[in-house]
């Protein structure tokens, strides 16, 4: 932690005491008038390299520092006149008093300092930065243990590989969802905060970002290095926000996100107030991938929350956030790579852009230097693959991606479990049900087990295994998370096939067929197999389902007048049970509309379905699905 100094006359500085989390941190300096400098900082357990004291003699150009890296033994100390800094090391009263003489000989004179004799760091730059990007790649691998593997007994002083070592964990609390995990995450975090925040501590008053707010130089070396500890302190407490969230700690969680957005704003002030060139590159990367994160994600809050969000100092600002990620995605760093994850991810399950998700990941292929992003790639590929009807190649994706990830099996379980949702796509019950029993079996996560149980049942059921199915649902009623809407509609649906003879009625199977056929694009044979079933003894619940799945057959057929028809209709039904099918018949007319150039009717819908419509099934996936029509009913561009 820095120490603030007080100017006492143009020869003497003294430190204020400083206290941060119990400890007490004491620094002082002083020139006599024999010209012999002493210093003195106590620092508990922090060593002097971690604390880097200041010591400014204004006004004048020269400043004496604590140098970034500082063996124990020694009194070291720098000296700086503009952009040059000289290190030097000594345990000689008597070269401290040659120097500090030269130091007011200088100011004097207004002469330059010849340089001190270079102090030899006890660390390899080169080798420590080798050692980042080879632990980076490893991570973005996910082959977690290779890379714990490789930063073993290298972390000691260095905050960045600390950081990286964070990632790991991180992965593992959060697909994983394990207590132990996360509460290794958690004892991690600490360790790396402990490392990372006497270079960057915000919340003093000589907080080196609070200086930098309104400061027009440009930083040393030293303070670069400081510089850049912010963003990864954001970044840091950022993750353990997502890993409380992840465990439902919806206080805490919430609380640090905050902090988190809070420590990116204050270096987005030092941004703003300095030419971008000036900084250090992974600063101004590391501030630019934190704040588009914020701007994109807090933008996708429902509109009922967003004032809510705001007034909390948060920024909404989705075109923004996704240009500065496209832009970041390129450039070969820490950052960079963390950004052209985040963007395929969000070009996937954001934007539900399939087609430039599997662009990007064919280009990817033929990158050698991209080779670290291949098992992400094919498991993200995969789901794109399936949306657009391909769900051979899909399956094949998602196979090599579990192969990839034998050192996540938290994710390659997940696999798995996709692999079963192909064969459901096309009718392969048998298969399916066996790649569900695998997952449920080996899944140690409380995510999409109980989807997969209703999944297994209604494979079961379509098997004739009544026994199978029924210990399925009940399985899945056990399983339902209250504020998941898939896990909401699994347990309903399973406490109604329970409630049953025969678990399953004949517009139940007939249905779950047909809707797999049209996730597979398979439009006309959903068609067949629902224009078969006679309408005679159908509820009202029953019609409306019917309805909208021909509605959206014909769709996909671009049949729009037929489309619209059957999509209309579904609110002429008293509905009791699926009410969900109202404001997604809506979204099915809107985009219809925007599809026949009726954008003022399209948009008019959106809005209805939007703000009339609320704690139905599948409303989260539908609300994004509204944002991104209306994005581009506006003409947002973001690709």
């Amino acid at each position: 932690m820095s120490a603030a100094l007080v100017h006492k006359g143009p020869l003497h500085f003294e430190a204020k005491r400083g206290r941060r989390k119990g400890r007490w941190y004491e620094a002082q300096a002083s020139l006599d008038v024999t010209g012999l400098l002493a210093l003195q900082f106590q620092s508990g357990e922090t060593p002097l390299r971690h604390a880097a004291t200041q010591l400014s003699f204004l006004p004048a150009t020269f400043r004496l520092v604590a140098p970034p890296s500082c063996p124990r033994q020694h009194s070291c100390f720098s000296i700086a006149q503009g952009r040059q800094e000289y290190h030097f090391a000594t345990d000689s009263l008597e070269e401290c008093q040659v120097w500090v003489k030269r130091l007011e000989a200088a100011r004097e004179e207004a002469i330059p300092l010849e340089a001190p004799p270079a102090y030899e760091d006890d660390e390899s730059s080169p080798e420590a930065d080798a050692v980042l990007m080879e632990a980076l790649d490893l991570v973005v691998a996910l082959r977690l243990a290779d890379a714990e593997q490789a930063l073993e007994g290298k972390t000691a002083d260095d905050f960045y590989l600390h950081f990286v070592s964070l990632l790991p964990i991180f992965l593992r609390a959060t697909i994983g969802e394990r207590e132990s995990a996360s509460k290794q995450f958690m004892s991690a975090w600490r360790e790396f905060n402990s490392h990372a925040l006497p270079f960057c501590p915000y919340c003093s008053d000589s907080s080196l970002l609070s200086f930098w707010k309104s400061s027009p130089k440009v930083p040393l070396a030293h303070e670069m290095d400081r510089l850049t500890a912010g963003p990864l302190i954001a970044f840091a407490t950022l993750l353990k926000a997502l890993v409380q969230l992840r465990f439902s700690k919806f206080v805490k969680g919430p609380l640090n996100l905050r902090a988190a957005w809070m420590y990116y704003l204050d270096c987005q002030r030092v941004l703003d107030a300095h030419s971008i060139d000036s900084l250090p590159p992974l600063f101004v990367q590391g501030t630019q991938l934190g704040v588009a994160l914020f701007q994109f994600l807090v933008s996708l809050v429902p509109s009922s929350f967003t004032k809510i969000v705001e007034m909390l100092g948060f920024e909404s600002n989705r075109a923004e956030g996704w240009a500065t990620l496209q832009h970041l995605t390129p450039i070969p760093t820490l950052f960079g790579r963390c950004a052209r994850v985040v963007t395929l991810a969000i070009t996937q399950w954001m934007h539900n852009d399939h087609a430039t998700t599997i662009a990007t990941f064919t280009a990817l292929q033929q990158r050698p230097a991209d080779a670290s992003l291949l098992p992400l790639g094919y498991f993200i590929s995969g789901y794109a693959y399936r949306a657009q009807g391909d769900a051979s190649r899909a399956r094949e994706h998602f196979e090599e991606s579990a192969t990839l990830l034998s050192q996540l099996p938290e994710l390659q379980v997940v696999c798995r479990s996709e692999v079963g949702d192909c064969h459901v796509r096309v009718g392969e019950w048998q298969l399916a049900a066996d790649c569900y029993e695998e997952f449920l079996e080996r899944n140690e996560s409380k995510s999409f087990r109980c989807w997969v149980a209703y999944e297994l049942g209604v494979c079961y059921c379509l098997l004739g295994k009544q026994k199978k199915a029924r210990q399925s649902f009940k399985q899945c009623q056990s399983w339902v998370r209250s504020h998941f809407s898939y896990d909401v509609y699994a347990g309903r649906m399973s406490s109604q096939f329970l409630k049953q003879d025969g678990l399953m009625s004949e517009f139940d199977r007939v249905y779950f067929a047909a809707e797999s056929r049209r996730r597979v694009r398979r439009f006309q044979d959903s068609i067949d197999l629902v224009s078969a079933l006679s309408t005679d003894h159908l509820s009202n619940d029953q019609l409306a389902l019917r309805s909208l799945l021909l509605g959206r057959d014909y769709a996909g057929l671009s049949d729009y007048t037929k489309a619209e028809e059957e999509l209309q209709r579904v609110s002429t039904w008293k509905i009791k049970r699926e009410t969900y099918t109202v404001p997604h018949a809506l979204v099915e007319r809107a985009e219809v509309c925007l599809a026949t150039d009726r954008h003022q009717e399209g948009v008019a819908l959106l809005t209805q379905a939007r703000e009339k419509y609320s704690g139905y099934d599948f409303d989260k996936p539908l609300r994004r699905r509204i944002m991104k029509l209306l994005d581009q009913a506006d003409g947002v561009r973001r690709r």
